[in-house]
């Protein structure tokens, strides 16, 4: 990989950038697979239609120019690179080679303007994505047998449109802080997957394949805001709200048995909370978290399904006395609609207790104990083309931790020197 690029201003307010870029890889793949030998019983018999040789090679080279121009509170950029791609994949055992090549425009431009507590930008780009070495090689993969997968010589580069913004505010006079951001990926070309199913058996081949009419989108948004006016109250006591709003959704294409196979993924996240902070003597947060995740099959209604996870949480620091702290954090969570074995409520409990030893705050000692219960566990759902897997991970569970603790620090004349800190 290498590149070169060079910047020349235009004006105090504009400037144009001109680069070159090359990417080469290469690698070799050599997999033998041999049949039983009755006769000496070792496999030692070659199989000439499961075995391949490929060397594989992929070249790159871009050339992009951009203009930006910058106003006084605002700004503009445009570029376009001239952009050559080739995939080569030469096959020793049959003697014939594979390529596919991306040549063309590749644009690109963003947007911003800025203000007094306040910004929004906006992006566009566009990529390409060439296909595997190993998706273009027509040789059956039977590493499992009952999940045959074959390449596609025929597979071209996949090409995505996107779009992208991020924006927040906020107003030092009320606190009010807000944040969104969010895109848009349309996809042309995108390597896909064909899958002839033998519903007597299980079995299936797969083989990769371009489809059209894919994308997916994302939006997220953050509102804070304090419930009093901090300006205009002597009030130490502080509360404050907050809420978390997430969106998605993801349309892929396949095919299956030589039909078109639609699969719609909807998620849906809201997450309210409250802050609390009483004087010097207690921190305190509630929070809740309502999620819905939503998956359609255009061809097999019954795995069709809507599935809820709720949250419900606190966490909360109170001392008790001037050097003691008590850090309690529990969470609980109950999920529904998935495999039965998979609908588990869990509770989190984590405890602390820190005592120091000085006013300033230099020496402590620290007990923690995470996930007292022993109920911690992960468990996520994976939703494809024509399949949802419901998948529970071990993670780490309860432990006790007792640490020692200090903080050194040197200053010099009015200022810091050095500062150090150690666990």
């Amino acid at each position: 990989n290498g590149g070169i690029g060079y910047n020349e201003p235009l004006s105090k307010k504009s400037f144009i950038s001109i680069s070159y870029n090359l990417n080469y890889a290469k690698n070799n793949n050599n997999k033998q697979s041999l049949d039983y030998d009755s006769l000496t019983g070792t496999y030692i018999i070659p199989n000439d239609t499961l075995s391949n040789h490929f060397n594989n090679t992929s070249t790159t080279n871009q050339f992009g120019l951009n203009y930006s121009y910058s106003f006084k509170k605002a700004g503009f950029g445009i570029g376009m690179r001239w952009q050559q791609a080739i995939q080569r994949s030469y096959s020793y055992t049959n003697d014939s080679a594979y390529e596919q090549k991306f040549s063309g425009l590749v644009p690109s431009a963003n947007f911003y303007i800025n203000g007094k507590g306040k910004r929004l930008a906006v992006n566009y780009s566009f990529k390409t994505a060439q296909p595997q070495a190993y998706q273009l090689q027509p040789v059956i993969n039977n590493s499992n047998p009952l999940y045959l997968s074959l390449g596609n010589p025929n597979l071209t580069y996949s090409s995505t449109h996107s779009l992208n913004f991020n924006g927040n505010y906020f107003n030092s006079k009320t606190g009010l802080n807000l944040y969104s951001s969010g895109n848009f990926n349309l996809v042309f070309n995108q390597i896909s997957n064909s899958v002839m199913l033998d519903k007597s058996t299980g079995q299936q081949i797969s083989q990769p394949i371009n489809v059209n009419g894919t994308y997916n989108a994302s939006f997220y948004g953050f509102i804070g805001m304090p419930l009093y006016n901090p300006t205009r109250t002597k009030l130490k006591n502080k509360i404050s709200l907050s809420l978390n709003f997430n969106a998605s959704i993801r349309r892929t294409i396949s095919m299956l048995n030589n039909e078109k196979n639609i699969n719609n993924n909807q998620n849906f996240n809201l997450s309210p909370g409250i802050n609390l902070s009483l004087d010097e003597w207690i921190d305190m947060r509630l929070r809740t978290d309502i999620s819905k995740q939503v998956n359609n099959f255009s061809l097999q209604s019954n795995m069709n399904n809507d599935n809820y996870t709720y949250s419900l949480g606190t966490d909360f620091t109170v001392r008790p006395v001037k050097l003691t702290e008590l850090l309690v954090n529990y969470n609980f969570t109950k999920r529904t609609g998935q495999a039965a074995a998979f609908n588990k409520d869990i509770n989190m409990l984590t405890m602390e207790v820190t005592q120091y030893f000085n006013e300033r705050r230099e020496f402590w000692v620290k007990l923690k104990c995470y996930d007292v219960l022993k109920q911690n566990v992960s468990i996520y759902r994976y939703s494809g083309p024509n399949y949802i897997t419901d998948v529970e991970s071990t993670v780490l569970t309860r432990y006790f931790l007792l640490s020692l603790n200090c903080k050194l620090s040197k200053f010099g004349k009015g200022k810091a020197a050095a500062k150090k800190q150690s666990q």
